[in-house]
């Protein structure tokens, strides 16, 4: 049978909820009652661990680095395949697979944990559609920095050591934060060459 992950409607994960709620329980704890039961029609109870079965089998964490990289990474496709929607799958399911991680693999509902890759990240916050936007991105930054790699060899290396870690350690595409600087850079690097051919052609 399957089952939805995205069960909590979008406007219950709002920024200012929270200060919203601690102001009304200051001034008037009647009114945040009040308020709380007509929130109460509006948002859908949230389910997100309503399949124990799939979802929380005893995980064991003395495996070696590369055993527990792909258990996180069976783990992702497997809510990927088994637990999203086919819209879903298409847009994505949000944050909601933080918690089941947390869930999963530190036995607890209020932990987030994920899957230690990049792209598993990706595909299972915005889907399929967000996961070839990132191809695509990837593909235009090695591009860019093999078509300058005799002029930057060493940032290219650089690059591709961070890749690495955020590879099997990345919680998203600019994880850890070098791997956003040495992503963006070659985009940079490509508009200053663009910029020195222009001169250099209107000489």
């Amino acid at each position: 049978q399957k089952t939805a992950i995205l069960t909590k409607p979008l406007v219950s994960s709002v920024f200012y909820l929270p200060h919203t709620l601690s102001f009304l329980n200051r001034s008037n704890p009647y009114l945040l009652s009040s308020f709380k039961i007509r929130l109460s029609h509006l948002f859908i109870e949230d389910t997100t661990y309503h399949s124990p079965v799939k979802l929380t089998k005893t995980y064991d964490s003395s495996g070696d680095f590369f055993s527990s990289r792909s258990h996180r990474w069976k783990f992702g496709l497997k809510i990927y395949s088994q637990e999203l929607s086919l819209p879903h799958k298409i847009l994505g399911g949000g944050f909601n697979f933080l918690n089941w991680y947390g869930f999963y693999f530190l036995k607890d509902k209020t932990a987030s944990d994920w899957p230690h890759n990049p792209f598993l990240s990706i595909l299972l916050y915005s889907g399929i559609f967000g996961l070839i936007i990132y191809g695509f991105y990837l593909f235009k930054v090695f591009h860019y920095y093999l078509k300058y790699i005799k002029e930057y060899p060493l940032l290219f290396i650089f690059f591709l050591i961070t890749f690495f870690f955020s590879f099997f350690s990345g919680g998203s595409p600019f994880d850890p934060p070098i791997m956003g600087f040495f992503a963006i850079l070659p985009f940079f690097i490509h508009s200053v060459q663009k910029k020195i051919e222009l001169n250099i052609d209107d000489i």
